[in-house]
């Protein structure tokens, strides 16, 4: 919805601002009230959620499309499965946005390594022994280095961001590999996180940039469909790590090992995302992807 909504020039600094609130309710403001309303009532979040998400929708229907993007044309309805095919299909063809799409489910199946088994390496009686309360803030801090790190890539909107975060994005799971110190996993933690969100706002960027307006709604739902096939194994290949090797670090080294690598594969072969990509020649790039579709 967003490249329909704002300039395409404007969106990395639409979906900086989008993420950076997000992550403020997600992580900050929702857990707190959350916890305040269950206080009040049991019953008391689920009505107020609900009545946030009839807001959220009525907010949505009130929305008008301004100077963004054009919508998808208007033509016959098609299966569901059809169109993901579709969307799949367009995807591959088109190299930069295939590899941006790949890139992203990479480092989500990294992410995944850490962050499925987090609770059970930081909270007691794991390694590190945090109480439930002390693993609340800390996850209350990664909200607070999302939401700044989101406001940031509004600002910078640089594409060589995505090869900077990917490889900053290795610290957290780095650290917890090496040491049960709390400081330094906060650390890492909260620095991972900004990263992450900063590597979330310039993917999505550069993949509606570059993908033609018929085929947006498509090769969006193909590209996320691949991100979160990522995050899903990541889940599953941690924790058949943690089982066979009963150790959950060796999945926070194999995480900072693939984002090192990935990170090192962008710098030694840049032509894979090269000169079509945002940060080359917009005109031409604008032609190849289209012609491709």
């Amino acid at each position: 919805m967003v490249p329909s909504v704002v300039p395409q020039e404007e969106l990395s600094r639409a979906h900086g601002r989008r993420h950076a609130a997000s992550m403020a309710g997600d992580e900050l403001v929702g857990p707190a009230a959350g916890g305040v309303l269950f206080g009040l009532s049991k019953t008391a979040p689920l009505l107020v959620s609900t009545v946030c998400h009839a807001l959220s929708a009525l907010t949505l229907w009130r929305l008008r499309i301004g100077p963004g993007r054009p919508s998808e044309p208007e033509g016959e309805r098609t299966a569901l499965l059809t169109e993901i095919r579709q969307g799949l299909i367009l995807l591959v063809r088109n190299r930069w946005i295939f590899v941006v799409a790949l890139w992203g489910g990479l480092v989500n199946f990294a992410g995944s390594l850490t962050f499925a088994v987090l609770a059970l390496y930081l909270v007691a009686p794991g390694p590190v022994g945090l109480d439930t309360w002390g693993f609340g803030v800390l996850m209350a801090s990664l909200g607070v280095g999302a939401s700044v790190a989101g406001r940031l890539a509004a600002r910078v909107g640089e594409f060589r961001l995505l090869t900077l975060s990917c490889a900053t994005m290795a610290v957290d799971s780095a650290v917890l590999a090496i040491t049960t110190q709390v400081w330094a996993i906060a650390a890492g933690l909260v620095v991972g996180s900004a990263a992450a969100a900063v590597f979330g706002v310039m993917a999505i960027t550069a993949l509606q940039r570059a993908t033609p307006d018929s085929h947006l709604s498509r090769v969006s739902a193909g590209s996320q469909l691949i991100m979160m096939a990522g995050t899903a194994l990541g889940g599953v290949v941690t924790g058949v790590l943690g089982e066979v090797t009963e150790d959950l670090r060796v999945g926070f080294a194999t995480a900072a090992v693939l984002l090192v690598s990935l990170t090192l594969m962008r710098i030694a072969f840049p032509a894979a995302i090269g000169p079509s990509g945002p940060d080359g020649d917009r005109d031409g790039a604008d032609t190849g992807h289209r012609s491709s579709a």
